[in-house]
């Protein structure tokens, strides 16, 4: 009953009503990812600016193996910095995990999961075009996003302004950061949205994008770890985001920024078709 007061508004009220619902319907999750992700910026800073942590890190370089000083030793040594300790917050597993978490959750239940549950006949029995509530739904997830990185950005920003001394070179550092992991998780997101349109159920989204996900988390461990594998660098998502190399300036945002756009429009427009041409009973 519930649901269907929820349609009812959605197609009596103005535009604004389905992204509100949306919002609601997710807004624990959201809030949730809000509050850790720019909590743990800001304490990652303060820990930082409050101890001397280059002999302790340093020591753990050296009584590493080979194998893992190759793979984190850029990551540990641009720790040392200020800066270095923020990018590495935003690429710690626990904040990518809850990003890919909402940006599913948000895909799989408003397509696969109304499927699912038979309200999408409901939804679409109004002169709502498909087109249309797709594209808003990709919007609003795109917000949503946006949103829980700006708390981030925000929580790093506030922890150096009160102990340390806020530069805007550190501010521009962090916002291209910010906009390489929003563009990240969109592109996450878009394809999750595409496998949704292909499902019925949403766990089935849940579980696909999961895998896809953490496969090319995993190969790009590997491949840092492991030359065998590394010709598969250029082809994986999070050879596009690699924050440490760009507060070094190893790394240009550019580089990333192309490969990822047409990635999300691809997968969108995917989404997109599929969805307007699926039997959804």
């Amino acid at each position: 009953m519930k649901y269907l007061e929820h349609i009812i508004k959605i197609k009596t009220m103005n535009k604004p009503a389905y992204f509100y619902y949306i919002l609601k319907r997710h807004r624990g999750f959201i809030i949730f990812s809000m509050i850790f992700t720019a909590l743990m910026q800001f304490l990652l800073v303060k820990v930082f600016t409050g101890v001397d942590t280059k002999p302790f890190l340093e020591t753990v370089m050296n009584i590493m193996p080979e194998q893992f000083k190759t793979m984190m030793g850029n990551q540990f040594f641009s720790t040392l910095t200020i800066d270095g300790a923020a990018a590495f917050g935003f690429n710690h597993p626990i904040v990518l995990a809850i990003f890919i978490i909402l940006v599913i959750s948000v895909s799989a239940s408003n397509i696969a999961g109304e499927v699912e549950k038979g309200t999408m006949e409901l939804l679409l029995s109004f002169p709502v075009k498909r087109t249309s509530l797709i594209t808003k739904l990709w919007a609003i997830g795109i917000f949503i996003v946006f949103m829980v990185i700006l708390s981030a950005i925000l929580g790093s920003v506030f922890s150096v302004a009160i102990y340390d001394n806020l530069s805007i070179k550190f501010i521009i550092k962090i916002l291209k950061i910010g906009l390489n992991l929003w563009l990240l998780i969109v592109l996450i997101f878009s394809f999750s949205l595409m496998i949704s349109a292909f499902e019925r159920e949403g766990s089935k989204v849940v579980a696909k994008t999961a895998v896809v996900v953490m496969t090319f988390y995993f190969l790009d461990l590997l491949s840092t770890m492991w030359k065998a594998v590394s010709f598969t660098k250029p082809f994986n998502i999070f050879t596009y985001y690699q924050p440490q190399k760009l507060i070094s300036g190893e790394r240009s945002l550019l580089q990333n920024i192309p490969v990822l756009l047409i990635l999300i429009v691809v997968f969108f427009l995917i989404a997109r078709w599929q969805f307007n041409r699926r039997d959804i009973p």
